[in-house]
C-alpha cells in the first residue's frame, strides 16, 4: 500500500508550508475475510484514484471513513484503528 500527501499551497513568505510524505507498507495477502471500502470526505477511495482536497476543504478536516465496509459471513469487525503517524491514534470497538 502506498499513501503519497503532496501540496503546492504556499504561505505568505512563498515556501511551501505542508511537507510532502510518502509511505509505503507491505501486507501480506490471505484469504479474502471482508471488503474494505474507504471513503475520505465522503469521496470513495478506489483502487488507482487520487483524490484531492483544496486547503479551505483541509481546513474543515478530513474524515476518514471505513463503516461501508463489509466482513465475510463468518467474520465480524471489533475495532478499527487509526495512526496517523504525528502520535494521534484512535481506536474505535
Amino acid at each position: 500500500m502506498f499513501l503519497d500527501v503532496t501540496s503546492n499551497h504556499k504561505n505568505s513568505l512563498g515556501n511551501t508550508d505542508v511537507l510532502p510524505l510518502t509511505l509505503k507498507r507491505n501486507i501480506v495477502v490471505k484469504e479474502k475475510i471482508a471488503s474494505m471500502i474507504l471513503k475520505v470526505n465522503s469521496q470513495r477511495l478506489g483502487e488507482k484514484d487520487e483524490l484531492k482536497f483544496t486547503p479551505e476543504e483541509s481546513s474543515y478536516g478530513l474524515l476518514f471513513d471505513a463503516t461501508s465496509s463489509s466482513p465475510t459471513s463468518s467474520s465480524k469487525f471489533v475495532r478499527t484503528e487509526w495512526d496517523f503517524g504525528n502520535g494521534i491514534t484512535k481506536r474505535y470497538n
